[in-house]
């Protein structure tokens, strides 16, 4: 099988999420990395290229159009995001793209407009749809075996910003809080998004209304740290998210629960491989990762047999297989789009416009 020619804008020293997508890049062994621009200082990109064994390209615009690259990951600030993308589609390459999509809804609708022109492929890496358990949940849920989604609750909260705003994580922070380089939404743009999109994913299902409160911990006078949302869902029911990052003592506790006229779905992405089933009509029951009577889209994203503890990284590496298989043609996949991107930022915009008016019901 072809293997794609892969360059990466950003994820230099320093950048956890661009060892993450090297790794992920590599483990189902279809992308090899050219090159990339790792940095903004061109001096400190070589040398960090060297360290890993790669070539620094002097500048974005000299890759994308070497033709030494079939596709680019962009692993830089938000703000970034959206004009790397649309440079990189209109040199007729690929985009795997760091989430959320961007800054503004405006900008992501002219990202779709961009990837609609180009006939190239673009995806999100909200990686947590990459978990089996959650593809074996959005199975369970789209083929009615939890009943009529009448509630969703989903949680994403951690303790980073609070241990490390002015430590070691400093300048990860200083980006983060910073609306000219986040967006509207602090916390609720790094890991609000993932739950927003990890609803979506599941259930199917999108806001039509929601109200937003949010809180400055940490970052006062700057962008929220914490959020609390309440949400009117399209088919009626009800829901509500949850995320911070200034939850003393939280790790990174991604969880999500879907209550159905029939039963509900329990997941949690600190313990991955289990998927806790009620049923009206029997007992509770933990589904496993690797278990035989899994649906395909569970079984095709297991690396390793049951028992044998996959995680994060795994994850990450099946959004990349499933970019692969796209950008080959070999059929549509599960992967986040930019689509999903858009409404990211939707999400993130009424959340802010509802929190200014003090916690007021917004259109979404």
């Amino acid at each position: 099988m072809k293997r794609i020619r892969l360059g990466m804008i950003g994820g230099g020293p320093g950048a956890m999420i661009g060892q993450v997508h090297r790794l992920a890049a590599r483990m189902d062994g279809r992308f090899d990395l050219v090159g990339g621009v790792f940095s903004s200082d061109p001096d400190k990109g070589a040398t960090f290229a060297q360290e890993i064994g790669s070539t620094a390209f002097a500048s974005e615009a000299e890759m994308l159009h070497s033709g030494q690259i079939d596709a680019v990951a962009i692993v830089t600030p938000n703000h970034l995001h959206v004009p790397s993308a649309r440079a990189a589609l209109r040199a007729g390459i690929h985009v795997i793209c760091d989430k959320p999509m961007g800054i503004s809804v405006a900008e992501c609708r002219a990202l779709e407009a961009d990837v609609a022109a180009s006939g190239r492929v673009f995806v999100l890496t909200h990686n947590y749809t990459g978990y089996p358990m959650v593809r074996q949940a959005r199975h369970m849920v789209r083929s009615g075996q939890i009943g009529t989604v009448q509630q969703v609750q989903v949680e994403y909260p951690q303790d980073w910003l609070a241990r490390d705003a002015a430590g070691p994580r400093a300048r990860q922070a200083a980006w983060r809080l910073d609306p000219a380089r986040s967006g509207p939404g602090g916390a609720l743009s790094d890991i609000g998004t993932h739950g927003h999109h990890l609803m979506r994913f599941i259930t199917g299902l999108e806001i039509t209304q929601l109200l937003a409160i949010t809180a400055r911990d940490v970052a006062q006078g700057g962008l929220d740290d914490s959020a609390q949302v309440t949400l009117r869902l399209d088919n009626r029911a009800m829901g509500a998210l949850w995320c911070s990052q200034t939850a003393a003592g939280a790790e990174n506790g991604l969880r999500i629960r879907i209550f159905g006229s029939d039963g509900a779905l329990d997941w949690r992405q600190e313990d991955p491989d289990r998927l806790l089933w009620s049923d009206l009509s029997g007992p509770r029951r933990e589904l496993t990762r690797g278990s035989p009577d899994l649906c395909d889209a569970a079984t095709s994203a297991t690396m390793l047999g049951r028992g044998h503890p996959e995680g994060f990284f795994a994850a990450f590496a099946t959004i990349y297989r499933d970019a692969a298989d796209e950008m080959l043609g070999l059929g549509p996949t599960l992967a986040p789009g930019v689509s999903d991107g858009t409404w990211g930022l939707r999400f993130v915009e009424a959340c802010a416009r509802s929190a200014q008016k003090g916690g007021t019901w917004v259109d979404i």
